[in-house]
């Protein structure tokens, strides 16, 4: 399954399963009392997701966000599905959110927030938003510098920067 593309339509950069997409919600980020229903209706969507019902994992993730009981799970699931369905804006806040219910102090929660902010550069990098993309990369990086998905995706935005100024100085010639 093909997700990410450069600027460039005929170059592959990087292909994700759906083992590395999910592994973001096997990390526990939440307090306890946020979990009860929560990690229910988020267990429901990763379900459904994994059957490719993307909209009918969003709807599910909805339930618990919509009551005030939203935690990482189900804000990560919302916006990973909605980035199976290429809504790249939609996504965006809610791994933000995602991202805020972990504390970087702790390794499991940490590596959550990496991931998440990999998932943001990607989202900026679709949307041709490239400066927000090397920033989202960078903070990645910052927590992992070896991070090789987020290492490809601010190369690339990098690049496609390069690509764009390069375009305007040969337009003012």
């Amino acid at each position: 399954m093909e997700i990410y593309r450069s600027g460039n339509p005929g170059r592959k950069l990087q292909r994700h399963s759906h083992a590395s997409i999910l592994s973001f919600f096997r990390r526990k980020c939440d307090t306890p009392k946020k979990k009860n229903k929560a990690i229910t209706h988020g267990r429901n969507a990763i379900a459904l997701y994994n059957k490719g019902k993307y909209s009918e994992a969003i709807e599910e993730c909805n339930v618990p966000i919509s009551a005030g009981n939203g935690n990482s799970v189900t804000y990560g699931m919302r916006a990973y599905s909605r980035i199976m369905l290429k809504q790249y804006a939609l996504a965006i806040p809610d791994l933000e959110k995602a991202a805020s219910l972990c504390s970087p102090g702790k390794k499991k929660e940490r590596k959550a927030i990496v991931d998440a902010a990999e998932w943001l550069s990607f989202c900026h990098m679709h949307l041709g938003d490239y400066e927000k993309a090397v920033e989202c990369a960078n903070a990645a990086l910052a927590l992992d510098p070896g991070h090789k998905n987020a290492l490809k995706i601010r190369d690339a935005a990098m690049r496609a920067i390069a690509g764009r100024a390069g375009e305007a100085s040969r337009q003012d010639e």
